[in-house]
């Protein structure tokens, strides 16, 4: 690359460059649609919330994956900043059609009748179209969840999923699949992004190493962490919260590589939930149906585990299951590094124990031992694409002899921040899965609490989530057998 003040992708198969240096260059941390919106002509592209909820917006990335070939993910551009598209097919909804003829998908949507009022159609279409080239299964699951992400059904939901059974029973070549080779290679000549993007409003920094990452927080005091930006996009869009000077860990690679040993596996903080969602060989207890609750796919493309921790919320979705399975955080700073329990990286609403200096280099996972076994539950008003008003895990170890030797109950949305609840778990050791000692561990898990009333839910309605939802997960694994995973 001839200019390190610079980014390069291909935008609809046209090299595009943006310099920073330019005097009407827009800030680094400009979100996609922003740039699409206000720059240039891309309001085929429609913005909706703003926040990641409703896929009005959704665009399609293409870059290529571990097996050399174009892989293509639908994401929001409303929470996307610049710097990501560096060396990736930015794919917009203008770029489907080809010499005036519409794309097989558009074409399916509008033939079954799946055409709105036309401002979330984009965004169904760019799904769809991600979906069609993930060579998935057209089976329901497959479908909902690739569309969960996109909250208009002005159609209801019939053609919508007729339309995306036809692309994926029938898919078809495109220009996409016929500039493939053409693509990649453009791709592959591209540098790896710059270390510093610095335009007159905003400096970016993409630090290689997590050390030098925390040496460039330290240096630059009020700088912003980025790891995947989702909470941090929101900031800027909504309440105009902009940083001038961001630490991007999306070029350190450190923090997106996985280790799994026969004892524990090692997640790196910057790994995209999707990408945990879909490649982990040997499930992690309860992360198969924590993740299918986890927002959608568009957000899990960018959301990570690192920054699912960092933001502290109280209703924060991994918190709960990672303190329930005893999990660990290394972090670091300029100069050294250290192993948290995850437990006691809160310490208050939206609150951690980590250093001005430091960030989440990885998270820690124990394999459970022989007789252990888990259960999780998320309530929330959506079931997918909504933070939770109440989650609940539990992590417990059995013997004939003892009834419940070890138990670890968390609670999520009750408090300030994720706690466990002592009082429950006093109440189930020694004792056996029985019905009344069952209701009697809810009685205290309700009591330990005084969790807040809000829009999402009152005290005593949150209380009665609590209860029941604990009772469930109770009720089942005193019928199920141990998850073991020797």
């Amino acid at each position: 690359m001839s200019n390190q003040n610079a980014i390069e992708f291909i935008w609809n198969h046209k090299p595009f460059t943006i310099d920073f240096e330019s005097p009407d260059a827009p800030r680094p941390s400009t979100t996609v649609l922003q740039w699409l919106r206000g720059q240039i002509k891309g309001k085929g592209t429609k913005e909706g919330c703003g926040e990641g909820d409703c896929g009005a917006c959704t665009v399609v990335a293409a870059w290529p994956d571990q097996q050399g070939k174009m892989g293509y993910h639908a994401v929001n551009s409303c929470l996307i900043f610049l710097p990501w598209l560096h060396g990736k097919h930015l794919i917009t909804i203008e770029g489907l059609q080809n010499e005036g003829k519409l794309h097989h998908v558009q074409q399916a949507v509008m033939n079954l009748h799946g055409t709105q009022c036309g401002f979330c159609t984009p965004g169904i279409v760019m799904s769809l179209f991600a979906l069609e080239k993930s060579g998935l299964k057209p089976t329901q699951k497959t479908i909902v969840e690739a569309m969960s992400g996109n909250l208009c059904r002005c159609t209801g939901y019939d053609p919508i999923n007729t339309a995306a059974n036809q692309v994926l029973t029938t898919p078809e070549p495109d220009l996409f699949t016929n500039r493939e080779q053409e693509t990649l290679a453009l791709l592959r000549a591209i540098d790896r992004c710059p270390e510093r993007l610095a335009s007159s409003l905003q400096t970016w920094f993409a630090p290689r190493s997590a050390e030098h990452a925390a040496a460039l927080l330290e240096q630059n005091p009020g700088a912003r962490l980025l790891n995947g930006g989702t909470d941090l996009a929101i900031g800027q869009t909504k309440h105009f919260d902009i940083a001038e000077v961001i630490v991007s860990l999306d070029e350190t690679d450190e923090l997106k590589s996985w280790e799994e040993t026969d004892s524990f596996w090692r997640i790196g903080s910057a790994i995209t939930i999707e990408s945990i969602r879909e490649q982990w060989n040997q499930p992690i207890p309860m992360f198969e149906d924590l993740c299918h609750r986890f927002a959608s796919k568009q957000i899990r493309e960018k959301a990570t585990l690192g920054g699912n921790l960092g933001t502290a919320s109280p209703v924060g979705d991994f918190w709960p299951v990672l303190i329930a399975l005893k999990a660990t955080v290394t972090l670091a700073n300029p100069t050294s590094r250290r192993e948290l329990p995850v437990e006691d990286l809160v310490v208050g609403y939206r609150a951690t124990s980590l250093a001005a200096n430091e960030l989440i280099v990885s998270v820690n996972i124990p394999k459970p031992e022989p007789g252990w076994r888990f259960g999780f539950s998320k309530i929330s008003k959506r079931r997918q694409t909504d933070i939770s008003t109440v989650s609940l895990a539990v992590a417990l170890q059995t013997n004939t002899q003892q009834g419940v030797s070890q138990c670890i109950i968390v609670a999520g949305g009750m408090a300030d921040r994720p706690k466990r609840a002592s009082l429950a778990e006093q109440a189930l050791l020694t004792k056996t899965l029985s019905r009344a000692v069952i209701h009697d561990t809810c009685q205290k898990l309700t009591s330990q609490f005084t969790p807040l009333t809000d829009a999402r839910a009152s005290a005593e309605g949150r209380s009665l989530m609590a209860f029941n939802a604990l009772n469930e997960i109770l009720l089942t694994l005193s019928e199920n057998k141990p998850n073991n995973h020797d």
